[in-house]
Parts: structure tokens; C-alpha cells; sequence
């Protein structure tokens, strides 16, 4: 298996309360899996962009926020609306969406019984996939959920405490 360096420049421009994030990554080397000294499949790493998205929301629900109900939903944002709905007593605040996707281009490398899989791998390869989302409630925790995320796993949790 062989991993090329890399190098990562972004940017994140505000937009209002929301971020457009923009990343462009420059490789050094191959992205391939060799299976003996016969078959090989991969690409010879070049150039990768990534591009994102980070929405604030609104911290109470009425209006128009209700028709975002089943985005929410999507981002399984339930123990967020429950925390909103309770917003009172949990002091629930900027809750905040995030979608972001990177791929990588090259020339592709295959060989042995992968040579016919060339015109595939000739196209951007993913490499990067996710969706979020974060919340702060009794004005000290921020909690933080990826609901999906490649090659990440699924429903990765995190809490933070500002003391």
C-alpha cells in the first residue's frame, strides 16, 4: 500500500453567519495497492480539491424553520430538536450544519488483472464525504455529531467543554 505526502491549502469565506470552505491539496506520489509483483491499482496522485458548506440555523423553531424539519431529520438531528424544544432549561444555541466533499485526479495505475479497470480510474477518485452537525447547550457544551462521513465511519460523537 502506498500513500503520497501531501500538502493542504484552504480557505473558508463567510457569508453571513455561514462558511464556504474551499481546500485545494497538492500530492507527491502514488495512491496504489500492489498484490504481489503482478497486479497493481491506484493513481498517481496530482492535484485534490475539496469543497464545503457550514450553515447556521436558528436557535428557535416557529416560522419558516419548521419546513427545515426534515433536513434535521437527514442529519438525524433529534436529540437536537428535543434539546430546542426544551431550549428554556438546556439554553440550546448556534446549532450549525456541515456537508464537505474532497476528490484527488491523477493518472491512473493498473495493472495485471486490474488493466481493464484503466478508463475508471482515469476519472477524480473521492476521497473525502461527510455530513455534521454541532449545537452548544448550558452555555459550556458543544456537541458535535458526524452522521456520515467517508472514509471515516458513521456516527462519530464528540463533546466539548469551555470551562
Amino acid at each position: 500500500l502506498q500513500i503520497p505526502n501531501r500538502f493542504t491549502v484552504g480557505l473558508d469565506l463567510g457569508l453571513g453567519p455561514h462558511n464556504v470552505i474551499l481546500n485545494y491539496t497538492a500530492y507527491n506520489g502514488d495512491f496504489s495497492m500492489s498484490f504481489g509483483d503482478k497486479s497493481t491499482i491506484g493513481k498517481t496522485a496530482q492535484h485534490g480539491f475539496g469543497f464545503g458548506l457550514d450553515f447556521k440555523m436558528k436557535d428557535k423553531l416557529g416560522g419558516w424553520n419548521y419546513l427545515l424539519i426534515p433536513v434535521r431529520l437527514l442529519f438525524l438531528d433529534i436529540d437536537g430538536l428535543l434539546m430546542q424544544a426544551f431550549r428554556p432549561y438546556t439554553g440550546y444555541t448556534n446549532p450549525r450544519y456541515r456537508i464537505g466533499a474532497s476528490v484527488m485526479t491523477g493518472s491512473e495505475i493498473a495493472s495485471g488483472e486490474f488493466s481493464n479497470l484503466d478508463s475508471a480510474l482515469a476519472l477524480p477518485l473521492p476521497m473525502g464525504i461527510s455530513m455534521g452537525r454541532t449545537y452548544r447547550v448550558f452555555n459550556a457544551a458543544d456537541v458535535g455529531f458526524t452522521v456520515f462521513g467517508f472514509p471515516d465511519l458513521l456516527f462519530r460523537f464528540s463533546l466539548g467543554l469551555s470551562i
